[in-house]
């Protein structure tokens, strides 16, 4: 009855007999009622009662009683964050952190990578689960060839180190002790090598977007070599959507290069 009103609605009904005696509840399940949309219409039963039984039970000079309930649901006046202490707060996420420390403690470490002299010690669970790559490794048919020490060619141990440490917490940790930033550009530019090796799609990611805002005329073509080799930005779209961004327009404002006009080519002639 009330207008523009919203509610939710339990409704049952029931057969009266002339001596009082009932049927047994029938229910349906819960309606929602708005009064902005007018009366709510109900067509039909799906339980039926036979004639011979209602006329000789229920009717009563050609009439017959029903009794129909409505129960409105109400908000409940004591929500389930009310029954939450306010003083209670929930700690944030902790497993990132648990795998970190799994990894540093070496604790339950059932194999070990060589990586030019330095030992990695780690869990073939966590690699296997991580990479396809370290799947088919350790896992497969390979697992008996490398037994539980693995030799990493072509790969230095800060790459490797950074590597391992994304794989057991999904957070990318660049080493910063003795590095300047040429450095530790040079790191990423491998981590993506080691990336690309091991398919670690996500890691990949981050590696592509840190080269990006670091572009300059110095670095612009390895960087694109660097991406053409690992295919992540070679393609005439990815490559367009570069050089669309305001920082390449920035770039080509400070200095007028080569490279970047056979970047702009390449992009223009896609590979066949």
């Amino acid at each position: 009855m009330s207008e523009n009103a919203e509610v939710s609605a339990i409704f049952c009904y029931r057969l009266i007999s002339p001596g009082g005696q009932c049927t047994e509840w029938t229910q349906t399940g819960v309606l929602n009622l708005s009064s902005a949309e007018g009366k709510y219409r109900m067509g039909g039963w799906e339980k039926v009662m036979g004639k011979t039984l209602l006329e000789a039970e229920y009717v009563e000079f050609d009439r017959f009683l029903i009794e129909f309930s409505i129960t409105v649901m109400k908000d409940p006046l004591v929500t389930c964050s009310d029954l939450l202490s306010p003083q209670v707060k929930l700690p944030p996420p902790e497993l990132s952190t648990d795998f970190a420390d799994l990894l540093e403690s070496k604790e339950w470490a059932d194999m070990t990578f060589c990586v030019q002299g330095e030992a990695f010690p780690a869990h073939r669970v966590v690699l296997a689960a991580r990479s396809p790559v370290f799947r088919a490794q350790l896992c497969g048919p390979m697992m008996e060839k490398d037994g539980p020490s693995v030799i990493v060619e072509d790969m230095l141990p800060d790459v490797f180190r950074a590597l391992i440490h994304f794989v057991y917490t999904d957070c990318l940790v660049l080493p910063f002790d003795g590095f300047d930033d040429e450095d530790r550009k040079e790191i990423v530019r491998h981590l993506l090598e080691a990336a690309d090796r091991y398919t670690i799609e996500k890691l990949k990611l981050i590696c592509e977007a840190t080269l990006c805002s670091c572009l300059d005329v110095q670095t612009v073509a390895t960087t694109y070599a660097l991406a053409d080799q690992h295919q992540c930005m070679a393609s005439p779209t990815i490559l367009g959507e570069v050089m669309a961004s305001q920082d390449y327009e920035n770039l080509k404002r400070k200095s007028s290069s080569t490279a970047l006009e056979i970047l702009e080519s390449v992009c223009k002639f896609p590979k066949i």
